[in-house]
């Protein structure tokens, strides 16, 4: 939603210049980012579509796009709160498992260091002197541990 906001306002002058405008305008099949309005205000457009854009916004920030690389810092500041805040809830031990699913974090890992590396994340780490076992799942992954569990339930059922 960043990267509509951001270049709705720079379509509507008040904005910095992205060139998140153009490819979301591409993206979309709109003349105007504002067109995009009344399907987002309505709910006719799904946060799934919106979030469609993240993999433009990477390839932007990795272009160079100030806009983009405030984005995905945001993005991954929020996060590290998030995970902050179940994290300072668990009694775990000193290895504390993080499972991430989906290809938003599959395919940017740099992505993933930015949460990490995020206050007050990091510093939890460092004064609670506890790390992290990181397991990364691509949805291809979990739909084939998923299919494979299945096809092992209908075999044991055969054999019964």
């Amino acid at each position: 939603m960043n990267a509509i906001k951001s270049a709705l306002e720079e379509e509507l002058g008040y904005g910095r210049s992205t060139c998140l405008s153009k490819q979301i305008k591409s993206f979309y099949h709109v003349e105007k980012v504002r067109d995009l309005l009344p399907s987002i205000n309505s709910g006719k457009m799904q946060p799934s579509e919106i979030a469609q854009l993240a993999p433009h916004v990477f390839a932007s920030a990795q272009a160079g796009d100030p806009i983009s690389d405030k984005i995905i810092t945001e993005a991954a500041q929020d996060l590290s709160q998030l995970l902050l805040h179940v994290l300072s809830r668990m009694h775990a031990s000193d290895r504390i498992p993080v499972v991430l699913m989906g290809e938003l974090f599959h395919d940017n890992p740099a992505f993933i260091e930015r949460i990490f590396q995020s206050e007050p994340l990091y510093t939890f780490f460092e004064q609670e002197r506890k790390s992290i076992a990181l397991y990364n799942f691509s949805a291809q992954h979990v739909a084939s541990q998923v299919a494979q569990k299945a096809l092992n339930a209908m075999q044991l059922d055969a054999q019964n």
